[in-house]
């Protein structure tokens, strides 16, 4: 027997809860059976208990989108069951070859079949879902994948210069920066630095900014979709940072009421197509999902949000309110996930499409350390002067030149000691940095090996991490404790850090981490040495032979600051590496 019922909707006013509906003798029976009484001389269905009121919107909220999923069931059926294939492709589809074709990288570079998979899922999911999720694990290349887009958009015939915005974490500003100089040659890129408002629309191609600055320039950006045809597609990078919709960086971006002076009315979302990129969506309760989810799919799970935290964050009344502190139902929700918006590949899936070490720089902004990255080079810069006269002294066989080359060396051995201080000057200045981005490693892909040179760094970094148990690994710490640091990071699934100086635990270790404590794919270094053998011996600790095939991919970063000695050697240490991979492999 079918039930003839018509949307209800639940209304508070100051004295109680009202239930409008148009009338039908099965909607009435609803009405009436969860509580409502009729009251004729308003002509009101009525309620003042709010448990009644809640039980019959939370009814209503449930009916309706019973009854939305089943009026497109047979629809969406098959395109769900597609979209649930891609969201995990290795490889692009043999029915797109034509269009993969026109994905083309740089000369010298090319993209991985993994990347073209992510371009062809954008692709046929755009057209329905103006906002997307990629969430592939961190080491899998979300920052190239994204040029693919902006280069795939550039060469689409469609009369408009394309434009791009970037909106990024401080830190990795710089590193997006090269990324795109690297991926998409022809592109003109303007970073915005600076809270001081803009008094004009920048032109570039691609604009790169990061999250705490979007809401003092937002006049601009949203000057954009005014004066040009708008955003062609906007990157917001580590989404997760967008998972507290008070927050004043999500309602920058996502929109909402900062409740200011200065911005009296709620901000409406920045205009255009959206992709969000994070290796880690759940942080750590899937109730830090809906800001997102909210943005990419208003009219599916992001609907309700009272629906949403009762199903998959276990919500109830407490207290002081709703706790949605749980989480429920998370393979349904996945499943739901990736039919309509996400796409996530894990690193082990993609294992024969990478190299075995993947390095890269993280180009942080010198933020105030200019002074101390010139006295860097200065001590740099008089070192190596002292190198060559010396080298040039040893060379002559004057029996003369014998007092000069032992006052070049005395000279050597202090230009050396002002270069050491100088750069630990550096290191410890970017060290909050460095913990920041050590943090996002770990929640992404779990244990650390963290290199340093200097005490004081490796001082800063544990006080820094605690969070995450670390152990260390230094000259000063006796043998008995190296060896129970090593046992822990190895066994204990809580120690999730290991810090080492890279003098004493560059060389015969092993930290690759075990089946039981979780195993170690990720390498990064607050410091470097400038040999490439020594970083090579370093790398090698995580990067063990007959090591389980899920470590065999191994992500390591260099932490330096933009315009500093690490920065300019760091480049050169890569490709030394790799050319040096490459002949052992």
């Amino acid at each position: 027997m079918k039930i003839n019922m018509n949307p209800i909707k639940v209304i508070q006013h100051e004295t109680g809860w009202q239930a409008e509906f148009r009338f039908s003798p099965d909607t009435k029976e609803v009405v009436k059976g969860f509580g409502f009484k009729w009251f004729p001389k308003e002509k009101q269905w009525r309620t003042n208990d709010p448990e009644i009121a809640s039980a019959l919107a939370d009814a209503m909220n449930d009916h309706q989108a019973k009854a939305r999923i089943a009026e497109v069931e047979q629809i969406r059926s098959k395109e769900d069951k597609e979209a649930y294939e891609m969201s995990s492709a290795k490889y692009p589809s043999d029915k797109n070859k034509g269009f993969i074709a026109t994905i083309q990288a740089p000369d010298g570079l090319h993209y991985l079949e993994y990347q073209k998979a992510f371009v062809e899922w954008w692709d046929q999911r755009q057209s329905r879902f103006k906002t997307l999720l990629c969430s592939d694990e961190m080491g899998v290349g979300k920052t190239v994948q994204s040029c693919a887009l902006f280069d795939l958009i550039t060469f689409q015939p469609s009369g408009n210069e394309p434009r791009f915005l970037v909106v990024c974490t401080a830190g990795m500003k710089l590193v997006w920066k090269m990324e795109i100089e690297k991926w998409c040659p022809s592109l003109s890129i303007t970073e915005v630095r600076g809270t001081k408002s803009l008094e004009y629309v920048p032109n570039d191609n691609v604009v790169i900014i990061n999250y705490d600055l979007v809401i003092h320039h937002r006049k601009w950006i949203d000057r954009i979709n005014c004066q040009t045809h708008g955003w062609d597609l906007i990157i917001c990078d580590e989404a997760h940072y967008l998972k507290n919709p008070r927050a004043k960086r999500t309602m920058a971006v996502l929109g909402g009421n900062l409740g200011t002076r200065a911005q009296p009315e709620p901000l409406e979302p920045i205009k255009g197509r959206k992709l969000f990129l994070t290796g880690t969506p759940l942080v750590n309760r899937p109730v830090e999902l809906w800001p997102i989810i909210k943005a990419c799919d208003p009219m599916g799970l992001g609907e309700n949000w009272q629906r949403f935290v009762r199903r998959y964050c276990g919500a109830h009344k407490g207290r002081y309110g709703w706790d949605t502190s749980g989480a429920t139902n998370l393979d349904e929700l996945q499943v739901k996930l990736r039919s309509t918006i996400m796409i996530r590949r894990r690193t082990n899936e993609v294992l024969e499409q990478l190299p075995l070490i993947r390095r890269q720089a993280i180009v942080l902004p010198e933020n105030g350390n200019a002074d101390l990255i010139r006295a860097e080079w200065d001590a740099y810069n008089a070192h190596e002067k002292v190198l060559k006269e010396l080298e040039k002294a040893r060379t002559n066989t004057n029996s003369d030149m014998r007092g000069i080359v032992r006052s070049l060396t005395d000279q050597q051995s202090v230009t050396w000691a002002e270069l050491a201080k100088a750069r630990k000057a550096v290191g410890v200045a970017k060290s909050g940095h460095t913990i920041e981005h050590v943090k996002n490693v770990i929640d992404s892909r779990g244990k650390v090996v963290l290199f340093s040179w200097h005490k004081d760094v490796v001082t800063a970094l544990m006080n820094g991490l605690k969070e995450f148990s670390p152990v260390r690994y230094t000259g000063s710490d006796s043998q008995t404790a190296r060896f129970h640091s090593v046992e822990l990071f190895q066994t204990d699934k809580d120690t999730k850090l290991i810090i080492l100086n890279l003098e004493a635990g560059g060389v015969g270790i092993t930290l690759t981490g075990s089946e039981e404590a979780g195993f170690c794919t990720s390498v990064v270094f607050s410091e470097l040495d400038w040999r490439p053998s020594i970083m090579q011996q370093a790398e090698r600790r995580v990067a063990r032979l007959g090591a389980d095939e899920s470590a065999e991919h191994i992500l390591v970063h260099h932490v330096v600051l933009d315009g500093s000695l690490d920065a300019t050697i760091s480049n050169r240490l890569i490709d030394k590496q790799d050319v040096i991979d490459r002949a052992i492999n």
